[in-house]
């Protein structure tokens, strides 16, 4: 789809006698040559200097002013093949060009990161409904900021899927990020975004992954409806969050880490299996430690826990490496239905009286308990018959 680039001129610039352009003109050759489509729309999306606006002009290259089919000729030979690099040209001129207003058709597919600087890209990239590739939103973002410095970018239209990353990162002063139709994101990574505390996307339900970091401004995330259901990587870290509302309904996840949130007290997810690794650490300021419930994973690979006030697996049944807890505050963990688990270790608890796995059976790697110094007895593994590696227990135990 070629884009589509919309141009009109205040009243007073237009000459008495309607000029006419054709096909020929040197203006519409260089646009045509550049891919781009010269065409009247409703004038109103333009206005310079606070002017009066036009009324709606006529067809296609017609009624141009004169002032300024000569004045950008020189120029537009030179610009690079991107709608949104001639409308920052025009505004230079001393057209003001309202981007989230203007309607023009862009590239929906680029092979290298399009890169979003000001509202006009975010207009561009908004026209589609899909695009092919990845998108970018850097530091050095040409928004117009409030009164207290602080930057706003929404990007409002039909977009609903970005096949490749969405990715935000040192943006100093981006303070609210808003995608209002997106559905879907390969990779979503925002970055050092020390003032970013308003997040929506109320559509998205999936992700490939997910990756935030240092956001201490950040204490909710809103996503669609139930939150995003599908993800195949989590990772978040020194975020100001208080909970994982917009991710709390996911179904599978192949990595989850959140860890050095500060702010956040509890984590409660409704995944079934976990592919690879979940490590949840440091989180809660290391006061009371975080409260942790999975009570649909039946399955996982590896899981770490560290500095939780409790840990909730009522469901689990197996997991093929290693089921870890270091360092974490809880008094009793049970685990009603795990049978079989590579390696299984208890290290550092030093509020941990009791254990409970009555339905465990095997643990094929190795098997420690130590250094839980309220821990007195280990009986509650009355059906364990196989451990497969090294056997370590370290305590002041009593039976």
């Amino acid at each position: 789809m070629s884009p589509c680039f919309v141009f009109t001129c205040p009243t007073q610039y237009l000459p008495q006698a309607s000029t006419s352009l054709d096909t020929s003109s040197a203006i519409t050759t260089i646009l045509e040559a550049n891919h781009f489509h010269l065409q009247l729309l409703d004038p109103t999306h333009f206005t310079r200097n606070g002017h009066h606006k036009l009324p709606p002009a006529g067809g296609r290259l017609r009624k141009l002013c004169p002032r300024y089919v000569t004045d950008p000729v020189p120029h537009l030979a030179k610009l690079s093949q991107a709608p949104v690099t001639i409308l920052r040209h025009l505004h230079g001129m001393g057209i003001d060009i309202h981007g989230t207003d203007v309607v023009y058709a862009a590239q929906c597919s680029n092979s290298a990161t399009l890169t979003i600087t000001a509202s006009a890209d975010a207009s561009a990239l908004a026209s589609c409904t899909t695009y092919s590739g990845s998108v970018a939103i850097p530091t050095g973002l040409a928004v117009q900021p409030d009164g207290n410095g602080h930057q706003s970018l929404s990007v409002d239209g039909v977009l609903q899927k970005i096949t490749g990353n969405l990715t935000v990162t040192y943006a100093a002063m981006l303070s609210s990020l808003s995608f209002s139709s997106l559905k879907s994101i390969g990779g979503f990574e925002l970055g050092q975004l020390t003032v970013l505390s308003e997040l929506s996307f109320p559509q998205l339900t999936t992700v490939g992954s997910l990756n935030f970091t240092a956001l201490p401004a950040l204490q909710q995330m809103s996503f669609g409806g139930t939150g995003i259901s599908q993800a195949d990587s989590i990772l978040i870290t020194n975020t100001g969050l208080s909970s994982l509302q917009g991710i709390n309904n996911l179904q599978s996840v192949s990595t989850f880490n959140v860890n050095n949130n500060q702010a956040l007290q509890n984590i409660s997810l409704q995944v079934t299996s976990i592919k690879n690794s979940l490590d949840i650490e440091a989180n809660d300021g290391y006061v009371t430690g975080l409260m942790t419930t999975f009570p649909m994973l039946e399955t996982a690979t590896n899981m770490t826990f560290r500095n939780c006030s409790s840990v909730s697996l009522p469901s689990l049944a197996n997991v093929t490496q290693d089921l870890g807890f270091y360092g974490n505050t809880m008094q009793s963990f049970a685990a009603p239905n795990l049978t079989t688990v590579g390696g299984l270790i208890f290290v550092d608890n030093t509020e941990l009286t009791n254990i409970s796995l009555p339905q465990l059976t095997s643990v094929n790697a190795s098997y420690q308990i130590a250094n839980n110094t309220m821990l007195k007895n280990v009986t509650g593994f009355p059906k364990l018959s196989v451990v497969g590696g090294a056997l370590d227990f370290n305590g002041n135990f009593t039976e």
